[in-house]
């Protein structure tokens, strides 16, 4: 005949009970709080690829939109002026100041028009920071404004502050005959020691 349990054995029981749901709840909130913040960082880095992929189309859009100009402002001179830097630039009659190949450069919105400003050294933020200055793209969180700016050229204001992307406009083949140009935008930005790159390559036609 089986004995029954006494009070120091049920307590027992009731203990270990109590241990193992108290340890089964702990391992689910962690896991959900693991859940919850790699669902946060992927949404993070969701954004961050947006506005990277924005930053693309507006450089690729700007090297466009300077040709298009030049075209406008020198119809009788396309073949030799359609990839000046600055397109409004009255003093540059002989348009010397043109994108080379191999060459870096930074898109400047200026009183409205948009033109390049040469960069000395290629983006790498795997580099040191400081030699990616010139590539700071600026944040402009005035509401009537909002956007990111690719320089402090384009807008100023209390409301601009330094943003985490970089981009930069690398034209690797300008045709000796001017009749095409290649380039690539990149758009670069960190997310604690890893470097996130995108890029777009173009190959423009010159068509006089």
């Amino acid at each position: 005949m089986p004995h029954p349990k006494t009070f120091s054995q049920k307590a027992g029981l009731v203990l270990t009970e109590a241990l193992v749901a108290v340890t089964t709840l702990g391992m689910a909130v962690l896991a959900l709080g693991s859940i919850t913040t790699n669902s946060i960082s992927t949404t993070i880095l969701s954004k961050d690829y947006l506005v990277a992929s924005g930053l693309l189309d507006e450089g690729d859009e700007v090297v466009q939109s300077i040709s298009y100009t030049n075209w406008l402002l020198k119809p009788a001179d396309k073949l030799k002026c359609w990839l000046r830097l600055v397109p409004d630039n009255l003093s540059d009659f002989s348009c010397v100041n043109n994108v080379t190949s191999n060459s870096n450069y930074v898109a400047i919105l200026n009183k409205g028009v948009w033109q390049m400003q040469a960069a000395n050294v290629d983006l790498d933020l795997d580099q040191n920071l400081n030699t990616n200055n010139n590539f700071q793209v600026y944040l402009n969180s005035d509401p009537k404004s909002p956007g990111y700016f690719s320089s402090l050229n384009s807008v100023n204001g209390p409301a601009i502050t330094k943003s985490k992307f970089f981009s930069s406009i690398k034209f690797t083949d300008v045709a000796a005959d001017n009749s095409q140009a290649t380039y690539t935008v990149s758009v670069q930005w960190k997310d604690g020691a890893k470097t996130h790159t995108m890029s777009k390559t173009t190959i423009l036609y010159n068509y006089p």
